[in-house]
């Protein structure tokens, strides 16, 4: 469909929550379409294109996003456009992603593609986190970098080390808890997000087909040739 789209110069935004998966999307059209080059603009930490006036800049433009964009940009035209979000599986939130996707204030039609399977759940509460997190106090990293929150002391008896579950740590472990929970089913919290806000959904098309390897293969080199170290500065 992105394909379908350049070819009819039907402008559109395409946010995703992997730089390197919109890059790889980015620089495929890119290479099938190089007379086109000049309407595509990639927007990720390593193109670094700065976006001061979207309503300008994204005009009569491919855009593809990666999660550098998620809030404080307002696109906001008369003609309706259509929108992509594709979902990796990053480090965003539900609501992230559709605030990636509504950047286009005026919506035509919004496709999205999941590609993270429904998973069974890490933790079974936030107690559990807890209990996880105090096994691991003395081989975890990420609690020894955390140390200075977690108030870490020697039991005086037992020599164990021990923390105090100030409200940061009990914060991070409610949080850990709560991605956990929206990780299992990614794209269903995203429906019922679209649901909430009255976009209409059709009933359920199918597992889609999936990238062959050879494309897929060609889309890892493509991204690992481009200059992406150019700045891009738009006025």
């Amino acid at each position: 469909m992105l394909l379908q789209h350049v070819e009819a110069s039907e402008y559109f935004l395409f946010g995703c929550d992997s730089c390197t998966t919109v890059s790889k999307l980015y620089y495929d059209i890119l290479e099938q379409y190089p007379e086109k080059t000049d309407k595509m603009l990639l927007i990720t930490s390593k193109t670094e294109v700065k976006v001061r006036k979207a309503s300008k800049q994204f005009k009569d433009k491919f855009v593809f996003y990666s999660p550098s964009i998620t809030t404080a940009t307002d696109f906001s035209i008369e003609a309706p456009q259509d929108v992509f979000i594709y979902i990796k599986g990053g480090t965003l939130t539900s609501d992230e992603r559709f605030k990636q996707a509504t950047r286009t204030r005026n919506i035509r039609n919004h496709y999205y593609y999941c590609e993270v399977e429904q998973r069974d759940a890490t933790y079974g509460s936030v107690e559990q986190v807890k209990e996880l997190m105090h096994k691991s106090l003395i081989k975890c990293r990420q609690i020894n970098y955390l140390s200075t929150s977690l108030c870490k002391y020697q039991d005086p008896t037992t020599h164990e080390m021990c923390m105090h579950e100030t409200i940061t740590f009990n914060n991070w472990a409610y949080h850990e808890y709560t991605k956990d929970c929206y990780n299992r089913h990614l794209r269903t919290h995203y429906e019922q997000i679209l649901d909430q806000q009255g976009f209409v959904r059709p009933p359920d098309i199918g597992k889609p087909t999936k990238l062959d390897t050879a494309t897929k293969e060609r889309q890892i080199e493509l991204v690992t040739e481009s200059p992406r170290g150019v700045c891009t500065l738009l006025s």
